[in-house]
């Protein structure tokens, strides 16, 4: 936000500013905040004639990852939301013969790494990942991009599904989801813009917990707990987080990186194998008890932010000693603990305000909540549309499309629907009479539905009939 400034005060005359992607408000936006004069703007088409989109609607994501995979030879990145499920699907690949690993911000630099090699070296076929994995890699031979989840915006799918087929040949992007995930998706973006209520909720709870009066002096700086703090003032922890990191984006407060790195876990065995571990070590029994009393059974679906403080006192022990069992346990890959910095710190850059008259822009607010709820429908609209995806993806982008892909699932089921007519049915069921299954297999570049249609027109027209199943020239 500042760059304008700093060209001005450094005598900068030109200037280039590049992106992945920009939609027209975006790129408007860069144009106008950097204080571009006269420029010219210069954009790639959004169209990859190599690449193949494809969205599939279904329950069984996991078999239906499978079945790609074992079409598709090549190297393949599958893009899941959680780092549990990264080791999840992983290891149900490798169970079914396919050679995977999994890659996640929580793990070491030096196993990032390692598999990373690993992967663009061909030693392992497929990357389970979060979306911490993609960034700078250019392997170029990327066959496959599989989303088992939703991305937030169609940017981001855009740029992850992009890394597939950058040798300039057929690579296919496929996506995977069922009701639920859109309706999750939308309560994300809900859920990411905290509301004015919400800053001052939050705000008036921070003045009150430091004790803080009316135009107190700046830069108060103090320990935080922020544990202590929510369960003080009965706070969602989720939104006051949020909260808190909007109060310091307005300038009115300024916390440590401590804040930003709560230490949180997941249980990597599941609870038999927890209670197996259990019995072979009686010396951490204790501390997997206390972790499953605290936090409950989610630790076995899902990171929690932990409290090392809290499990200290519950073991009537120090902290000190709750971290190396934690670790320990982590180093044993019966959990993984993400530990937080010990030093969490609060300053108040301005002197305390009257809630009521906090700083805060409504309209922006309002604005950030729209644009995230728009990105939102956005996914959900590409998931859903009947349109060619590659011109959903210029139209978003501001590019007008000059023809459709031709390679997407939405353009060859309609080709497919053109191409194929009763007369194609009918000489199948000449040779031989045919159940669905059977006629799937002889037009497996069909979808059911076209051939469904088919069979109801013959079935209307009294060429064909169906007896258990099985269809037959009358």
């Amino acid at each position: 936000m500042q760059i304008a400034d700093f060209k001005k005060e450094v005598g900068i005359s030109r200037t280039i500013a590049l992106t992945a992607t920009a939609t027209k408000a975006v790129k408007e936006d860069i144009i106008s905040k950097l204080e571009l004069k006269d420029c010219q703007t210069f954009q790639k088409s959004f169209a990859r004639a190599n690449l193949s989109y494809s969205v599939f609607k279904l329950e069984s994501k996991q078999q239906k990852l499978v079945e790609i995979l074992e079409n598709v030879h090549g190297s393949s990145v599958v893009y899941v939301r959680s780092r549990k499920r990264t080791k999840e699907i992983s290891d149900f690949l490798n169970r079914n013969g396919i050679s995977s690993t999994f890659y996640h911000a929580g793990l070491s630099g030096k196993e990032r790494d390692e598999r990373q090699a690993a992967w663009i070296g061909n030693q392992t076929r497929v990357v389970v990942a979060t979306n911490a994995f993609g960034m700078g890699i250019d392997k170029p031979d990327v066959r496959t991009v599989v989303h088992m989840d939703l991305p937030d915006t169609l940017e981001a799918y855009y740029q992850e599904a992009g890394r597939a087929g950058r040798d300039e040949k057929k690579a296919y992007a496929v996506a995977l989801y069922h009701n639920q995930d859109t309706t999750e998706l939308k309560d994300r973006a809900e859920r990411s813009v905290v509301s004015k209520e919400d800053l001052k909720r939050t705000y008036q709870a921070l003045a009150n917990f430091y004790k803080l009066a009316i135009g107190s002096q700046s830069f108060s700086s103090f320990e935080f707990d922020f544990e202590q703090f929510t369960t003080t003032y009965n706070l969602s922890s989720v939104t006051t987080f949020s909260a808190m990191k909007k109060l310091s984006d307005e300038g009115l407060i300024q916390l440590t990186d401590g804040f930003y790195e709560q230490s949180r876990m997941s249980f990597i065995l599941e609870k038999p194998e927890i209670y197996t571990y259990q019995v072979a070590n009686p010396k951490l029994d204790p501390i997997l008890k206390s972790l499953m009393r605290l936090y409950g059974g989610e630790l076995f679906a899902n990171y929690l932010p932990i409290k090392e403080k809290e499990i200290a006192s519950l073991l009537k022990t120090d902290v000190r000693q709750v971290k190396k069992w934690l670790q320990f346990l982590h180093d044993q890959k019966v959990i993984d603990y993400q530990t937080s910095s010990d030093s969490q710190r609060i300053t108040f850059l301005t002197p305390r305000q009257d809630v009521e008259n906090l700083p805060i822009d409504n309209k922006q607010i309002e604005w950030r909540r729209n644009l995230a709820m728009e990105k939102a429908q956005a996914v959900v609209d590409y998931m859903t549309t009947d349109q060619c995806r590659t011109n959903v993806f210029q139209r978003y982008f501001d590019e007008e499309p000059e023809a459709t892909c031709g390679i997407c699932d939405i353009d060859l089921s309609r080709r497919a629907q053109k191409d194929l007519t009763t007369e194609q049915v009918k000489n199948i069921l000449v040779a031989k009479s045919s159940s669905f299954s059977e006629l799937k297999t002889e037009f497996i570049s069909y979808s059911e539905e076209q051939i469904l249609a088919q069979l109801r027109i013959l079935l209307e027209d009294g060429y064909i009939i169906e007896n258990n199943g099985v269809y037959s020239l009358k």
